[in-house]
């Protein structure tokens, strides 16, 4: 009997445990439990967060709610909680006899609520109603706010935020918005008229540029004219590349500022139009022995309307799912195992909109001359293609200079495998066919690449197909003199056969070589099947040209193709200019290619007459005498010599 009495008070002081351990516990009358779905809560000040509660089915009654510092965060009884101060406290559920408690954390946020409403400067006549519609935003979200509305006139009359014109006069309406423990206020101007009107609903309109969005974030407004006037509407964008108008709807182009006007029998409204596009930057590394490439998208400048957890943002980068790791006050840090090598385009979508960014992922970083070497050496040295097994692990890579590399005067040569047995006929050997050589893209990023020495065929050898070099300036460098008739030969500075492009590229060489054999001499190439546009190679000092063939040339020796192969490319020279203080020729000869726009000119006054600037990127300054790149800067009128 004894061991059942205590077994049985045993069994009760676990229970009588068991409710004080739970704050829902049911009281002695056995009402209800309540709990809330989480013991914590981390919000942002500004922010109303709707609280639910979970009691048991069988309970009927009404919820109460609390927050012990209302300094901190006011719930309503319906269980709408409004952050209004950075903080914490609790908040406490009673049902019944029965309660649970929260323990709520508000952080800071720089962001402020905004007060909307339907005009700002109305025109109505005596007689005519208007719904101000007051609004108050938060991160692009409406909210829950109390309103009150005054005038200082007695020229209209207000109830509920709807004015009435009563007499012919002015008046200031004057909106006032309590939330989050803050006041906001907005003055409506009203023109009360006797007769006609013509007004705007709107005078100010923020939209996006249609070329980055997808969907959800406003790439067109339309514009709501109020009139009692008969005729029709005249609408006129000042600016239609920003963006256009008709019949009131404005549709976004490009960024910039724009007024749109809306006129009618002689009355003009203005509407305010500015169009946004945010850009974002892009910061990745690569790991060039695992291959794990990390990338992070920088998008602060959308951080108002990006959610604030990794949880609602789905990205995609070329169609392919990416993991997202987190957001972090607008960076959004992706898990990049999938994504490829080079330029990608990212969709960062949300329940909102979805948003269109270029990326790029890159197979190197390269921020000093000693991980140029290392790109060099795989790329020149560690690959051959003609046993896949030991094709080297960064081919078709893409290579971004992160700054200016100074070589203190090294010299770079190469002897990749013959090519010149069949350029013309379009044989086994043709350049457009898989050769060893520069195989990617090596962007510059508008750095500068100083006192080189060109040996045999070049810094990059042989440019091949679908390859790139851009964005670049390579500057006080040398091209080896060739003294011995073949030691440099076939030769320019950046490389000797050029299948694919170079773009945006500065050329600065301190002479054109004089030698027994100058035949393939150039500043920039020997020969070119690809394209050379936007490019200006400066010759500070070299050799007239004379009848010799075999003498060198300011950009190129042979802009060439293949007469007989149509599929095979055909090199085009376009708007690039050669820079020589003598009769150097631009181009030694055109066989069977084309060159749409190049010259030589013997001063940076002439350059400057002749070029096209909307082709050049924009590390290009040119001015009068002087052109720079990047950190460099020539001045022409000092440093060109006759030759």
């Amino acid at each position: 009997m004894v061991k059942v009495m205590k077994k049985c008070l045993a069994c009760v002081f676990a229970a009588v445990l068991s409710c004080s351990l739970f704050a829902g516990c049911a009281d002695e009358g056995g009402e209800t439990t309540v709990t809330f779905p989480q013991k914590t809560m981390s919000v942002e000040r500004f922010t109303q967060h709707s609280l639910e509660a979970e009691t048991d089915e069988n309970y009927d009654g009404e919820l109460s709610y609390s927050c012990s510092d209302e300094s901190i965060a006011t719930v309503s009884q319906d269980g709408l909680l409004t952050a209004v101060g950075v903080g914490s406290a609790t908040v406490t559920v009673q049902a019944g006899n029965s309660s649970a408690t929260m323990q709520l954390n508000v952080r800071a946020n720089t962001e402020e609520p905004v007060l909307n409403t339907a005009g700002e400067q109305l025109k109505i006549p005596v007689g005519q109603e208007f719904d101000l519609s007051p609004q108050v935003y938060y991160a692009d979200e409406q909210v829950v706010a109390q309103y009150a509305f005054s005038s200082d006139s007695s020229a209209v009359t207000l109830s509920d935020g709807t004015l009435t014109g009563v007499s012919v006069g002015n008046a200031t309406v004057t909106v006032k918005a309590e939330y989050a423990g803050i006041t906001l206020s907005k003055d409506v101007g009203v023109e009360i008229v006797d007769g006609g009107y013509f007004f705007a609903d709107s005078q100010s309109v923020t939209l996006y540029s249609s070329d980055i969005f997808g969907e959800g974030l406003p790439t067109n407004a339309e514009i709501g004219i109020f009139t009692n006037l008969s005729g029709n509407v005249v609408w006129q964008s000042a600016d239609e590349s920003v963006a256009t108008v008709a019949n009131g709807a404005i549709t976004a182009k490009n960024a910039g500022t724009t007024t749109v006007t809306a006129t009618l029998n002689g009355v003009t409204e203005e509407i305010a139009v500015e169009v946004l596009k945010p850009t974002a930057a892009i910061t990745q590394s690569t790991d060039t022995e695992t291959g794990a490439v990390s990338v992070t998208v920088d998008l602060t400048a959308y951080q108002s309307i990006l959610p604030s957890s990794a949880e609602d943002v789905s990205v995609t980068v070329s169609g392919t799912s990416v993991a997202l790791k987190r957001i972090v006050n607008g960076w959004v840090i992706l898990d990049p195992s999938t994504i490829p090598v080079g330029e990608q385009t990212a969709a960062v979508e949300t329940d909102g909109f979805v948003l269109y960014v270029p990326i790029v992922c890159a197979s190197l970083i390269i921020d000093s001359v000693d991980e140029f070497m290392q790109m060099r050496t795989v790329y020149f040295e560690g690959g051959d293609n003609t046993d896949p097994e030991k094709d080297n692990p960064l081919r078709d890579g893409y290579f971004i200079l992160n700054a200016d590399l100074d070589f203190e005067g090294a010299s770079f040569g190469m002897d990749p495998r013959n090519v010149n047995s069949s350029i013309h006929s379009g044989g086994a050997e043709a350049p457009w066919r898989a050769q060893r050589g520069w195989y990617g893209v090596f962007d510059g990023r508008g750095h500068v690449i100083s006192n080189i020495q060109a040996e045999k065929r070049g810094l990059f050898g042989n440019i091949e197909f679908n390859s790139v070099v851009k964005n670049v300036a390579f500057v006080n460098a040398k091209i080896h003199d060739g003294d011995d008739g073949n030691n440099g030969s076939n030769s320019g500075l950046v490389a000797e056969i050029v299948v694919g492009t170079i773009d945006n590229v500065l050329v600065a060489v301190e002479s054109l070589p004089v030698g027994a054999s100058l035949y393939g001499k150039a500043g920039i190439c020997t020969t070119l099947y690809g394209k050379i546009s936007n490019t200006v190679c400066i010759v500070l000092s070299g050799q007239n040209r004379t009848s010799d063939s075999n003498q060198p040339a300011v950009m190129v020796n042979e802009v060439a193709g293949n007469p007989i192969d149509v599929s095979a490319p055909r090199g085009n020279l376009a708007n690039s200019y050669g820079v020589s203080k003598g009769n150097l020729s631009a181009v030694n000869s055109v066989q069977y290619g084309v060159a749409t726009v190049y010259q030589v000119v013997s001063s940076f006054a002439d350059l400057n007459a002749a070029i096209d600037r909307d082709g050049f990127g924009e590390f290009w300054n040119f001015q009068e005498n002087k052109i720079s790149f990047g950190s460099y800067s020539i001045d022409g009128s000092e440093l060109l010599s006759e030759i």
